[in-house]
């Protein structure tokens, strides 16, 4: 395998878009989704705080922080400590006429800016690459969070593989 083994497991992956939305949140606040049966994907433009999926600890993000949400698990974004207030994003939404949903926490000050999508978990040709999310990942940049999580993959697919016998693990 040759260093550029994700990338071109990356290409491989037919990913459709099922929806996009623009997260606000003003500082203090926190902003919950419910499960979604989609991997969830949040990039922030603006601001920092945490993310929280269902119980599980909170993990620090900032701008240009990419946050992957495995499907079918719930979260929150926004702050961790000293919270003022927390809405339920469906309770603070807007759909607009061209598509585009927004989620708001706060008074709509965007103190933190997201991008957001959910894309199925369904693929071609990527060796069931998105059944491996079962937990989130939440960093700048994920390519190494993708390597550890391929590594098991491709270990468990081809044991030759994972010892270097046929190449260098990227």
């Amino acid at each position: 395998m040759g260093a550029d083994l994700l990338d071109r497991l990356l290409v491989t992956l037919a990913v459709r878009l099922r929806s996009f939305s623009v997260c606000t949140i003003q500082r203090g606040w926190r902003l919950g989704f419910s499960p979604f049966g989609a991997i969830t994907v949040h990039y922030v433009l603006r601001g920092t705080g945490s993310l929280r999926v269902g119980q599980g600890p909170w993990q620090s993000f900032a701008p240009h922080t990419i946050i992957v949400v495995p499907a079918r698990h719930s979260h929150s974004l926004g702050a961790a400590e000293d919270c003022v207030g927390e809405v339920r994003a469906e309770d603070h939404c807007v759909l607009h006429g061209d598509g585009l949903i927004s989620f708001t926490a706060g008074d709509g000050s965007p103190d933190a800016l997201f991008v957001c999508g959910q894309i199925a978990d369904t693929h071609t040709g990527a060796m069931g690459l998105f059944e491996l999310f079962q937990a989130p990942m939440c960093g700048r940049p994920l390519r190494c969070k993708w390597k550890v999580m391929l590594r098991g993959r491709v270990a468990a697919m081809c044991p030759a593989c994972s010892c270097g016998a046929h190449g260098r693990w990227p």
